[in-house]
């Protein structure tokens, strides 16, 4: 019994840190067929990727994080990006900016 029990705590943890390990908020350079758009606004510095401006953080991007932006919402003096966040193993989606 102690044996089965365990192997099944190990599984447990195993899956546990698998689900926390989001593939989808990672850094990336943006850039689609080598070409990069940029941009600079009074609300900061964007770059165009996938029909959204991203805000752009030591030369990267991350659209796993960050909600995608129109060109009318960057270029309006109090936009703020808003950051996404989903799930994760033991909490339930949020949205913060």
């Amino acid at each position: 019994m102690k044996k089965s029990s365990s192997i099944v705590l190990t599984s447990v943890l195993a899956l546990a840190i698998a689900a926390c390990n989001d593939k989808e908020d990672q850094w990336i350079t943006g850039d689609e067929n080598g070409q990069v758009r940029d941009t600079a606004t009074s609300s900061g510095h964007y770059r165009y990727y996938g029909g959204f401006w991203y805000p752009i953080y030591g030369g990267r991007i991350n659209p796993g994080r960050y909600n995608g932006a129109s060109a009318h919402d960057i270029v309006n003096p109090g936009f703020r990006s808003s950051t996404v966040r989903t799930g994760g193993f033991g909490r339930s989606g949020s949205f913060g900016s």
